[in-house]
């Protein structure tokens, strides 16, 4: 199964590394996302007889940059007619999300790539602001993954064979879900006791310390870990790779919702192969 997905940065989706004469592409390090979705998939896999090999195509949002110029068809021009200018759906331009969504499609097939379903992990809102409420980051999820669909939509990729992993606020409000997988990071001495956050999607604030911004609880309960010289991103993947997935389930709604777009899309896929 080929997996077209994208992502921010090197924590969510990963990062391109040396390029590989033998394999004749670049070297995809992965980020937490990917590993979640084959830990997922390849569960799901078992129960339908199949083996589930899993390759991912990844590009991250400033790889795509170059997509998101409107597309044009040789030898067509803007036309005006009395003055007003005549709809040509040749330059059809996107904004946002859908110009991210879109441009991914357009990237993997001017690179030749090909895949059985797409997927794009988009956090819902950076901003820190004391107005960023709950309410309004639920609306600003629900909005981003429509604007996502529309790209997708747009570049004529079936529904049903696309995903989205948005949530309500950033990855590290799924990473709280599980303090046992936090807990995991840890190499040396007794395990620590690391705090259980019972809703993690509703947690916020300004990133700076003593606040309930997720990436400072993260750093507050990682500290408690004795990992040695381990990077931020190397902490992720091993919570990530111990994670209880239906405890992300139950606490994150946006998760649940993911698990289950990925899951239709890995249906559709079985289906027809």
């Amino acid at each position: 199964m080929n997996i077209l997905l994208c992502g921010e940065g090197v924590t969510d989706v990963g990062e391109r590394g040396e390029y590989d004469v033998k394999l004749g592409d670049y070297i995809w390090t992965e980020g937490s996302i990917p590993v979640i979705i084959r830990r997922i998939i390849q569960e799901h896999a078992a129960t339908e007889n199949n083996n589930g090999n899993i390759h991912f195509i990844c590009y991250t949002v400033a790889d795509i940059a170059r997509e998101f110029r409107p597309k044009h068809i040789a030898g067509q021009r803007k036309r005006f007619a009395n003055g007003k200018k005549i709809d040509n759906t040749a330059f059809q331009h996107f904004e946002g999300h859908t110009a991210v969504a879109a441009g991914l499609i357009r990237r993997a097939k001017s690179d030749g790539k090909t895949f059985d379903i797409v997927g794009m992990f988009k956090d819902t809102d950076r901003e820190t602001g004391a107005s960023n409420t709950p309410h309004e980051a639920q609306k600003k999820h629900e909005s981003t993954k429509r604007e996502i669909l529309k790209g997708f939509e747009a570049e004529e990729v079936p529904l049903e064979k696309c995903f989205v992993a948005i949530p309500i606020r950033i990855l590290e409000n799924w990473l709280l879900s599980d303090s046992a997988a936090i807990a995991t990071v840890n190499k040396r001495g007794s395990t620590p006791n690391i705090t259980e956050y019972p809703h993690p999607e509703t947690l916020w604030g300004k990133e700076e310390p003593g606040t309930n911004h997720p990436k400072i609880l993260l750093a507050k309960e990682l500290k408690k870990c004795k990992c040695g010289n381990q990077s931020h991103v190397e902490k992720c993947l091993v919570i990530v790779e111990h994670a209880n997935l239906d405890r992300y389930k139950k606490k994150c709604p946006s998760f649940s919702e993911f698990y289950s777009d990925l899951m239709q899309a890995v249906q559709s896929y079985l289906s027809n192969s």
